[in-house]
């Protein structure tokens, strides 16, 4: 018979898998509603928002889409690597 300890254990790390996927997916949804203009408005700061108003003088200033566009990209990064180094402290391969 399996023990109450080994199924929590099994449906812990399965709820702490997907709380730490949200990441990524909050922070990609919330960039692409914003630079919609569906999200956060104009005087909050939001990458989403940066990457919008940059993509209007891309040709003269392109640093205005780069900034934001790699602040994303490394956030997310960073989380996956958060995320992995987590599963090997567990002891489970990826």
């Amino acid at each position: 018979m399996v023990s109450d300890d080994d199924n929590f254990e099994k449906y812990s790390t399965t709820i702490s898998d997907l709380y730490d996927c949200q990441y990524f997916s909050t922070i990609l949804s919330l960039a692409t509603l914003s630079f919609l203009g569906i999200g956060v408005k104009v005087p909050q700061p939001e990458w989403g928002t940066m990457l919008n108003e940059g993509r209007l003088s891309f040709e003269q200033a392109p640093w205005l889409m780069i900034a934001p566009g790699l602040a994303i990209t490394i956030t997310i990064i960073m989380f996956n690597g958060i995320h992995n180094w987590i599963q090997k402290k567990k002891g489970r391969n990826l």
